[in-house]
């Protein structure tokens, strides 16, 4: 059965399973402009011969789980898009906003630290008088927002000019316990600290398909919402991403295509998912490519096409299949210049 989408449909996905089918409800709500995840019955025609009477039986063979989500990118999902489709490495920590310091004074030096005080948060800016290294202030942040923080520092100083962009907390901030320059002897340079979104795990920010046959899909578990009341929301478990395309084209939103296949289907879920926190998706503008260190620009249309080629071993019964995963995956890169 096909069910349209209405205009309180609210999808919540991407949430990893610890063992794959398995639902975990998923704790995010994700903007997006359709899905058409369905089930689709697999039947044959059984016909016999019995003495001169013909019988013919539609016999279910099974079913299947696929459809396709159109979104636009957002800075919040498109790690998630990138790991489930390529499945190895996980940005867990998603930048929230950034602080840019830039020291003004007459000092030779300056530099900043972010480091654990006594169990507290602390940032630390010392400046260089040619012989040894002076405190600036050093400001205990853990509780406070980022603009709270830009005041305490313009509170402490005025040789430091700040500004904010995005939103975070001290406890965002990911701490360097090893000094970062922002001003030598000859010039000002930007420093720029980035609060991300948690602090309980830093994970290498590279997202990429694995070649190794041991390596397999990431599956998550997906929430269609449609207003009809607690517990009878949509669920799918065991869901995993076939194809991606994701196209730039200048000045206009970053949009992917994603065709799903998933194990099982409820329509008992309890909709938990928390509201999505960004408004403004990814903008298109001044692509740049790097293709072994060669740097190409003036780019006006990109599309990165990802085909995992999804095997799926059928089988006879009520589930979608035994088990899905990449066979012989390809990405296709196409872009326009000026």
């Amino acid at each position: 059965m096909i069910r349209p989408i209405g205009k309180n449909t609210k999808l919540a996905c991407f949430e990893k399973e610890t063992t794959e089918g398995v639902y975990v409800n998923p704790t995010r709500e994700i903007p997006f402009k359709s899905c058409d995840l369905k089930k689709v019955m697999k039947t044959e025609e059984d016909t016999s011969n019995i003495g001169e009477v013909f019988t013919s039986d539609l016999i279910t063979m099974g079913y299947d789980l696929t459809g396709n989500i159109e979104m636009n990118v957002y800075p919040e999902t498109i790690g998630d898009i990138l790991f489930f489709t390529l499945g190895k490495s996980k940005n867990d920590n998603p930048i929230k906003g950034v602080l840019i310091l830039k020291y003004v004074g007459d000092e030779k030096g300056a530099r900043y630290k972010i480091y654990d005080n006594a169990g507290d948060i602390s940032l630390l800016f010392e400046t260089y008088d040619g012989t040894s290294w002076n405190s600036l202030f050093d400001i205990v942040i853990k509780n406070l927002t980022l603009t709270q923080i830009k005041t305490a520092i313009e509170t402490a100083t005025s040789n430091v000019l700040v500004n904010i962009n995005g939103s975070g907390a001290g406890t965002d901030f990911k701490i360097m316990v090893d000094p970062v320059i922002i001003k030598n002897e000859f010039e000002n340079v930007l420093g720029l600290i980035f609060a991300r979104k948690s602090t309980s795990s830093y994970k290498s920010h590279n997202i990429y398909a694995s070649n190794s046959a041991l390596d397999s899909i990431p599956s998550f578990s997906l929430l269609l919402d449609k207003n009809y009341g607690v517990g009878k929301c949509f669920g799918y478990s065991g869901a995993k991403i076939n194809t991606l395309s994701l196209s730039y084209a200048v000045k206009t939103f970053v949009s992917a295509s994603l065709s799903v296949r998933a194990k099982e289907e409820y329509s008992n879920i309890t909709d938990t998912s928390a509201d999505f926190e960004m408004t403004t998706p990814y903008l298109t503008n001044q692509v740049e490519m790097y293709l072994d260190g060669v740097r190409m620009s003036d780019i006006k249309d990109f599309k990165l096409d990802v085909n995992n080629n999804m095997y799926v071993d059928e089988a006879v019964g009520l589930d979608t299949y035994n088990t899905q995963d990449r066979q012989g995956g390809i990405i296709n890169i196409g872009f326009k210049q000026n």
